[in-house]
């Protein structure tokens, strides 16, 4: 019988060969889906912010041999309330852009499986839990199963490339070679389910489209996001970084103190409010409060949905969140991010998260915030554009000349053998 030791050094091996059998099963499904007359594609949609396929929707649909089907399924970890409004959210997104859903609120579009019986599956997380059982991965396993990232990803970690889903998937589109290289080296089928396609978003923030979602002023004033994450005590994730208890505070008096020359927008993570409520010190009713505050004031606003209409009519954001620390640099506009320890926080860090902070404006302090508000946003001494440009021409463009959705698309066409 073998040691405990011995077992484990023998895991990768057992793993590789696993998930080697699971791409053996995709490929011959993928080949016997050429000849079939349509194929049935769903989208499950659980949260604005985190809806990167609607550019994907739209060009999937100008070929005649995909159904495709949109379903809202909320996140099940979040509030009741905010998965009301999460789906409220994306019925209004959806309506706008004249894209049929259903929803899985609707007792008889609960079983999609035995309903629409897809072929290829696409989900807005790597992971393999968060809907309601009948949508999860596992119900799927034998289907093609596919996903963007939600966020950028700028972890190097084996939990950010390496989950259940991300070795069973058939394509995982990544944004980058930074992020193909770090699958290849963490996860256990050494990221050959990975596509470099570029980053989802890439397609809203480059399109000329605009859409001003800022309420309006009397007088011009520029506009800055405060975007909280939702790590406010260690346990809640694996992650611990926010520092949203030690600045709420201070955050509500600079947008009172510069209310003459600044609008604020509170653009928190979806599951700050989730984490307040369960937290000692807040609570439902002083969560609520809070929220009410930035939604109410004449120069302030609650934004709880989706954020590339408000990135790319800002011109500065202070946060601490993970993925907006990439992509924001869309925008190209200065950003400050705040950290009680920046070398903590690089260790978890990829090539790109790296890259992407030393790109930034660091926060340690109140001091920190009021200069960055004063000199850079209000004085325009932006010390630091021409690196943050630099940054986008190297990590965020998409490659091959076009755009995200077009890159998905061949590779799906060419995988599939469809001409």
């Amino acid at each position: 019988m073998f040691n405990f030791p011995f077992k484990n050094s023998l895991r990768p091996l057992y793993n590789g060969l696993r998930y080697s059998w699971f791409e053996y099963l995709h490929q011959r499904f993928a080949s016997k889906l050429k000849n079939r007359a349509k194929i049935n594609v769903v989208f499950f949609a659980s949260n604005l912010s985190m809806w990167h396929y609607q550019h994907l929707v739209e060009e999937m649909k100008r070929y005649p041999k995909f159904n495709v089907y949109v379903v809202i399924s909320p996140f099940t970890q979040y509030t009741n309330d905010t998965q009301k409004q999460n789906s409220e959210d994306l019925r209004s997104f959806f309506s706008r852009h004249n894209t049929t859903f259903m929803e899985s609120c609707d007792k008889k579009y609960l079983k999609i499986k035995e309903i629409i019986n897809p072929e290829i599956v696409f989900y807005t997380q790597f992971y393999w839990g968060g809907l309601i059982p009948e949508h999860n991965p596992p119900n799927f396993k034998t289907k093609l199963l596919c996903a963007y990232p939600y966020g950028f990803n700028n972890i190097y970690a084996d939990w950010a490339y390496n989950n259940q889903f991300q070795n069973m998937a058939w394509k995982l589109f990544y944004p980058n070679k930074s992020c193909f290289r770090d699958a290849q080296e963490l996860a256990w089928n050494k990221g050959r389910n990975v596509v470099i396609t570029g980053y989802p978003t890439a397609d809203d923030f480059l399109s000329p489209e605009i859409n001003n979602v800022w309420k309006k002023q009397n007088t011009k004033k520029k506009r800055i996001i405060y975007a909280p994450h939702f790590t406010i005590e260690r346990g809640c994730s694996s992650l611990f970084f926010s520092n949203f208890l030690k600045f709420h505070k201070l955050m509500q008096d600079i947008a009172v103190k510069y209310s003459d020359k600044i609008q604020f927008a509170f653009k928190p993570h979806p599951r700050l409010l989730t984490e307040l409520y369960k937290h000692k010190d807040w609570g439902k009713e002083k969560a609520d409060e809070y929220y009410k505050w930035w939604q109410t004031q004449e120069n302030t606003q609650l934004e709880i949905g989706g954020f590339i209409d408000l990135f790319k009519t800002s011109d500065a954001m202070i946060h601490d969140c993970g993925s907006f620390s990439i992509e924001y640099f869309y925008t190209k506009n200065p950003v400050m991010f705040i950290s009680r320890d920046m070398n903590e926080i690089k260790k978890q860090k990829n090539e790109v998260g790296i890259a992407a902070l030393d790109s930034h404006y660091i926060g340690k302090n109140q001091e920190d915030i009021i200069n960055f508000i004063e000199n850079v946003v209000l004085n325009n001494n932006d010390t630091m554009k021409q690196q943050r440009e630099a940054f986008f021409e190297k990590y965020l463009l998409p490659p091959n000349g076009k755009n995200v959705a077009h890159n998905t698309m061949d590779d799906i066409l060419k995988s599939l053998n469809i001409q």
